[in-house]
């Protein structure tokens, strides 16, 4: 987990992005392949989330993807 990850996680709002003027990304993933938008929904961080689907919506979409992949998988895994 880097500090963006706990900027998220914690709705540190302003920290968030003053590591995104770093260099930061919004897709830097954690040690456990986590993306900042996990942390921020995580910790319930309403800022941060909105932040995140406001700058690259794409994410979203990406979750909705990956989470219907994996149920289909266990779905016919135990059938």
């Amino acid at each position: 987990m880097t500090l963006i990850h706990i900027a998220a996680y914690y709705d540190s709002f302003e920290m968030f992005l003053y590591l995104l003027s770093l260099g930061l990304s919004l897709r830097q993933p954690s040690g456990a392949s986590y993306y900042p938008l996990h942390y921020a929904c995580a910790g319930r961080a309403k800022e941060c989330a909105s932040y995140i689907l406001e700058q690259d919506p794409e994410q979203a979409q990406l979750e909705i993807l990956i989470h219907l992949i994996f149920y289909l998988i266990s779905f016919f895994i135990f059938l």
